[in-house]
């Protein structure tokens, strides 16, 4: 039988049955105290990396400074996010809203 202390939180397959998502309130809106982080420790990055890692390059710096990225933090929290599709407004809409929380 699993620990409780040993537990991280749900994964996709026992969401469900757990309550909401993690990072996202019941109705599917971005739960902004999920994203929050300590002063001064969001690390922002922009730009398009054309498969080069600019998500990676951008965590190990934020990593060597003490803080973390968007990306970090939902990996860290169990966070799932859709995949990001430019030509989707509801997807823009809920990345617009995690960076912006």
């Amino acid at each position: 039988m699993e620990h409780p202390e040993e537990f991280s939180g749900p994964t996709p397959d026992n969401a469900l049955s757990l309550g909401p998502t993690p990072g996202f309130h019941p109705d599917g809106t971005i739960d902004p105290t999920a994203f929050k982080t300590a002063s001064d420790e969001a690390f922002f990055w922009s730009g398009r990396s054309n498969g080069i890692g600019g998500a990676d390059v951008a965590g190990v710096y934020a990593s060597d400074f003490g803080g973390t990225t968007l990306e970090q933090l939902m990996e860290r929290r169990g966070i799932e996010m859709p995949e990001w599709n430019p030509d989707d407004p509801d997807v823009v809409g809920t990345w617009k809203a995690a960076s912006a929380a």
